[in-house]
């Protein structure tokens, strides 16, 4: 029993998938792995956009470059995953094409109204005649205090603002989460390993 509780704690250290048995552990150099850890082991540091030396990790930044920043002089950046997934440079049918090293997306967003679906607002009414013809104080037709309006079928002053009597506004401009479910992990870079080959 404590040796199959043993073999689950250790399959949950890494969220990395071996293709097969026995395929090779060292990892490559510039690997990014998750981990359900709490830190990033030896040889391994955090994809959180921080500066590496470029004479220490001459392999890593022969692969890296500047692509996610650094001055390309004396130090380069890691990719930085700190609330952000991973996503596959290049378009795929129907969709935008994405840069390797660029940034998208955001936590939310606010709509403005040429974003909004077509759509119609309810506007008080009466049956009854109005008692004027005019447009007074953005009110359509005047009635007595608390009896709903409407617009006349022949009007052709369309310019006023109504009256909150009339049609009220509503919503609250509040953004809009654009967030997908997902868990939290932790995102690490392979600093040394295996160079990978083109061939």
């Amino acid at each position: 029993m404590k040796h199959a509780l043993l073999c689950a704690a250790v399959g949950l250290a890494s969220l990395t998938a071996l293709p097969e048995a026995g395929a090779q552990a060292t990892p490559f150099v510039g690997q990014i792995t998750p981990t359900i850890a709490s830190y990033c082991p030896r040889g391994w540091a955090n994809a959180n956009g921080q500066l590496l030396a470029i004479a220490e990790y001459d392999a890593l930044f022969s692969l890296y470059g500047t692509i996610y920043g650094g001055n390309g002089t004396t130090n380069f950046a890691l990719p930085d995953l700190r609330g952000r997934m991973a996503g596959g440079q290049g378009s795929g049918p129907g969709l935008t094409t994405r840069v390797q090293g660029s940034m998208y997306g955001q936590d939310d967003t606010t709509l403005s109204t040429s974003q909004m679906a077509q759509h119609t607002h309810t506007m008080a009414s009466s049956s009854s005649a109005p008692t004027t013809p005019e447009i007074q104080n953005g009110v359509l037709g005047t009635f007595p205090a608390g009896v709903p309006a409407y617009a006349p079928g022949n009007s052709s002053d369309l310019t006023q603002t109504l009256n909150p009597q009339t049609v009220g506004s509503t919503g609250g401009s509040q953004p809009v989460p654009l967030q997908q479910p997902y868990a939290v992990v932790n995102y690490c870079v392979a600093l040394f390993g295996i160079y990978p080959s083109r061939s």
